[in-house]
């Protein structure tokens, strides 16, 4: 699934930050806990979830060490049911600001967009590439934002509360692992991931006896013969009926 990427500045002296240094006395892996939420934050336009778990699944750390760090004094601004971060809003911003440049320089580049619509189109979009998508009717369509799981895994919030729901917390991770295992060695491309696991999870479920081996078929079968001949011997016991080989004692 190719997607757009975009950078933003990382102050070489941010370890000298007062709260970056008082986080790191809680163990250095919260500075590189803390820039990944950082990433995520600017590919989810500023705001994440305050719900710590799908966070902490994804960046494969305690769903406890993402609370201590969303609640760490400084570092992130906690808004209702989100949270953020006001650096990562300024740099949104300032993407945007020069997107907005970008697109007012391509007006002016060609001159009057009617002689040359499509090139012209092609450059003022740019920065929409990825947000939207064009329905049936040509009509623009909002495009949910996903959120990476693992290495390779993208799935919607909706997407992803569904897939607990179906089956479980753990269940759910397992699946996305095994997905994200599976893309990073074959290097496949799927329009859905979401769609993917529910269709391996519709293959899981064996067939009546698919899974047994053929000596365990052979056994069962074995078994229903002899079960057969038990009841055929209650049969001839209850009406009295003697088999060939039977003997009849005499007085």
């Amino acid at each position: 699934m190719a997607t757009d990427s975009y950078y933003f500045p990382h102050d070489y002296n941010a370890h000298n930050d007062p709260k970056l240094i008082k986080l790191a006395m809680n163990g250095w892996d919260f500075i590189g806990l803390y820039w990944a939420v950082v990433e995520m934050l600017h590919e989810q336009g500023g705001y994440l979830n305050i719900d710590s778990e799908p966070i902490a699944f994804a960046l494969r750390t305690d769903k406890k060490r993402i609370d201590a760090l969303i609640n760490f004094p400084g570092i992130f601004k906690i808004k209702g049911n989100t949270f953020t971060c006001q650096r990562v809003l300024e740099n949104l911003k300032k993407r945007e600001e020069i997107s907005k440049k970008s697109r007012n320089s391509a007006l002016k580049r060609w001159g009057n967009a009617k002689a040359m619509p499509t090139h012209c189109k092609g450059n003022a979009i740019k920065e929409r590439k990825g947000k939207e998508i064009k329905g049936k009717d040509g009509i623009d369509i909002k495009h949910t934002p996903k959120t990476k799981y693992l290495d390779f895994v993208l799935l919607t919030q909706e997407e992803y509360d569904k897939l607990v729901a179906e089956f479980g917390v753990e269940s759910a991770q397992e699946r996305i692992a095994r997905l994200n295992d599976y893309i990073g060695s074959k290097g496949v491309k799927y329009k859905s991931h979401y769609h993917t696991i529910l269709t391996w999870a519709r293959k899981d479920i064996p067939e009546a006896g698919s899974n047994l081996t053929k000596t365990q078929r052979s056994n069962i079968e074995g078994l229903h013969k002899t079960m057969e001949v038990i009841k055929n011997d209650k049969r001839i016991i209850s009406t009295g009926i003697s088999g060939p080989n039977s003997s009849v004692s005499r007085d």
